[in-house]
């Protein structure tokens, strides 16, 4: 198995997970459900060996408790490495129908891209992550300079534990009061 067949797999199963709900898989139109089925049948996705070392792009949308910014942030960048991996297809100059679907279904997660994902908030959170990996942490200046901005960090990281907390204590107050309302109807 080569890896165009694995990034195959990994783009129809994300597409199946991202277009597979009720209710967003109406909006895929019968042509992009057509390429992916016969791209699938062309580099045998359903092929068990394909799924050794697990998912990649599907394991990071499960990986976080996501707010949607973060969720479009992740959805965008998995959408680029889509339109990448696409882009560094092999395809085969005797077979048009392959071609036709890779550049149909890269003109879809583009406009996909474009018209649900790029938004101010997503593409600054990007850009203020890039500008976190790039600190020099070993540079004795920002060394000096990230124990002078510990405190306030602290405390933001510290309020928003706090919120958390208090959510997730809502959700089993309200959890205990239904089992509560429950038991009470199930004795009368």
């Amino acid at each position: 198995m080569d890896s165009l067949q694995r990034s195959l797999l990994l783009f129809i199963g994300i597409c199946l997970i991202t277009f597979g709900r009720v209710y967003t898989i109406d909006l895929m139109s019968d042509e992009m459900k057509e390429d992916i089925k016969w791209l699938g049948d062309y580099f045998q996705s359903n092929n068990p060996r394909l799924v050794e070392g697990g998912a990649i792009f599907t394991n990071v949308l499960k990986t976080f408790e996501k707010q949607e910014s973060e969720e479009k942030l992740l959805l965008n960048e998995i959408l680029n490495l889509y339109i990448d991996i696409f882009n560094n297809m092999d395809n085969p100059p005797e077979n048009p129908k392959l071609r036709q679907s890779i550049d149909h279904i890269k003109i879809r997660l583009g406009d996909l891209k474009k018209n649900a994902f790029l938004d101010n908030a997503s593409l600054n959170l990007k850009n203020k992550l890039q500008e976190l990996w790039e600190i020099k942490v070993n540079d004795p200046v920002v060394q000096r300079k990230a124990v002078f901005e510990l405190k306030p960090v602290l405390l933001k990281a510290l309020d928003i534990q706090k919120k958390v907390h208090e959510k997730m204590e809502k959700k089993r107050k309200r959890r205990h009061a239904r089992l509560s309302q429950r038991r009470t109807s199930l004795m009368h």
